[in-house]
């Protein structure tokens, strides 16, 4: 079989460029992935298709406008409305596709903001998809809530405001109040999801064989 590059694609929920110090000497800092920056090309005049979530990564995973794929809101499934502008179509493959195709074993871990239909483990049969229901049944098998709605305390946590960001400087947005999932974590921190998905990550990355993976599977 031809030897073919590793493609690993990291991506973060509302992660701005003052959300790394790579960009300017802002108030944070992100020391580990301003190392990889330093190997890497930076983007400093980058900006999304669209300014909601879901249809950006829905552009970012097939390349196409938002008005071309007709995925121009955050889709509620349970909203015909929204699911009809929210979700794409199969006549619109993905790079998970294409990269399946040209021989690729494609390893997903984490939330996956393309709402598909059919759903991505359906247009990748045998790629290897871990999301949040997975993270849900792990916590269920320690006998712990399997979500914030059921943590203990829950109902007894009262909405506080929240903050932005401008250049790295934290900011209080007026009127702003964080859902009721805002508060800390009752569990061990192992067990919380980005956690969780980070260590089923670094797992995926050993099973690879990737450079420089040694980790203990």
């Amino acid at each position: 079989m031809q030897k073919r590059p590793h493609v690993v694609f990291l991506t973060a929920d509302q992660m701005r460029f003052d959300c790394l110090s790579c960009y300017g000497h802002l108030n944070v800092r992100t020391p580990h992935l301003d190392a990889l920056a330093e190997e890497s090309v930076v983007f400093d005049h980058a900006y999304c298709s669209t300014p909601l979530c879901v249809p950006t990564r829905t552009s970012i995973g097939t390349g196409r406008w938002p008005h071309t794929t007709r995925t121009i809101v955050n889709s509620n499934r349970r909203n015909e409305n929204e699911w009809m502008w929210g979700v794409l179509g199969p006549e619109h493959p993905t790079f998970y596709e294409h990269l399946a195709a040209g021989g690729y074993d494609i390893r997903h871990v984490g939330i996956q903001h393309i709402l598909s239909d059919p759903p991505l483990g359906e247009r990748v049969p045998g790629a290897t998809i871990v999301h949040t229901k997975d993270h849900e049944d792990y916590m269920a098998s320690l006998g712990l809530a399997r979500n914030y709605h059921d943590f203990p305390g829950a109902d007894a946590i009262e909405r506080v405001p929240i903050v932005d960001f401008e250049n790295g400087r934290m900011i209080a947005k007026p009127n702003w109040a964080s859902p009721k999932h805002t508060y800390p974590f009752p569990y061990d921190l192992a067990h919380f999801k980005d956690v969780f998905f980070a260590r089923i990550m670094e797992q995926q990355i050993a099973k690879a064989g990737m450079p420089g993976s040694n980790l203990d599977i």
